[in-house]
């Protein structure tokens, strides 16, 4: 499914965001409590996602989810997906 396809789900989190953001993940590779770190070192927005803020997480197939952001440390957040979301 596209990702357009799934907007309107998307939606449903909570009202439009001053900025949407996209991140490459590697769902392989979730931590012990089944979250994942991103990075957005070179993002070149206005700034990095906040703690509770939702994210849309992409792995290298095409696949993905949002994800809420639960902690930001300098170039990196722990995210965890919502696998209600997912498409893939």
């Amino acid at each position: 499914m596209p990702l357009s396809a799934d907007i309107p789900r998307l939606r449903m989190f909570g009202p439009v965001a001053e900025r949407e953001w996209v991140h490459l993940a590697d769902f392989d590779r979730l931590d012990d409590e089944g979250c994942c770190r991103i990075s957005f070192r070179f993002d070149r927005g206005p700034r990095p996602p906040r703690p509770g803020e939702y994210v849309y997480l992409l792995d290298a197939e095409g696949r993905g989810c949002v994800g809420t952001v639960e902690r930001v440390e300098r170039w990196h957040a722990r995210v965890r997906p919502d696998w209600e979301t997912w498409t893939g």
